[in-house]
Order: C-alpha cells, then structure tokens, then sequence
C-alpha cells in the first residue's frame, strides 16, 4: 500500500489541476492542513465536485485502484473526510487498503 506521503502528492496534483479554474483567491494551497470542506473552504461545489472527481481519477493512475467519494456513506462522513488534505488523504488511504483486502 502507497504511504500516505505518496497519497498526499496525489492529492496535491489533483489540487493543482482544480486551481487551474479557480481565481487567486479560491485557490487552494499546497498544504497538509489545507482546508477543503467547512465555513473556511475556497472551493465552490463545482470546484469541490472537480477536485474529487480528479482525485478519484489520478488514484486510479498512481494505484490501480478505484474509489468512489460519491457514496451514501462518504457523504455522510464528508466532514471528516474533507476537512483538510491529510483528513482527504488518510480516506484514500482507508480505501486502498480495503481495496487490497486488508
């Protein structure tokens, strides 16, 4: 299973795609505790469905693996989840990890 470090460049990737689209000022940084869902987020529900969606893609490239932020049960845990890059990349890390079977 990738390290979280690994997981955390991923995620920085799909984050640089989605400020791409994104004003200076909703841009989001390049930060562990960067938050992505909450009163203090940058991203708009467009940029947060972008974000997910490229995150869900670029894991599927570095990893083989597929996982899917758009379920009942992750966005019930969508807090927890999404509240910043390390939350976001211990998820996918979760995910992996039950994708090998363990």
């Amino acid at each position: 299973m990738p390290d979280i470090e690994a997981i955390m460049q991923v995620v920085f990737g799909a984050i640089d795609e989605v400020n791409l689209a994104q004003p200076a000022d909703a841009q989001l940084q390049r930060a562990p505790d960067e938050i992505i869902l909450g009163h203090k987020a940058k991203l708009d529900s467009m940029g947060m469905a972008t974000l997910l969606a490229s995150v869900e893609e670029r894991v599927h490239e570095a990893f083989g693996a597929r996982i899917d932020f758009f379920t009942e049960a992750t966005m019930d845990e969508s807090g927890n989840v999404l509240k910043n890059v390390v939350a976001l990349s211990a998820f996918v890390a979760d995910r992996l990890a039950e994708a090998e079977g363990g």
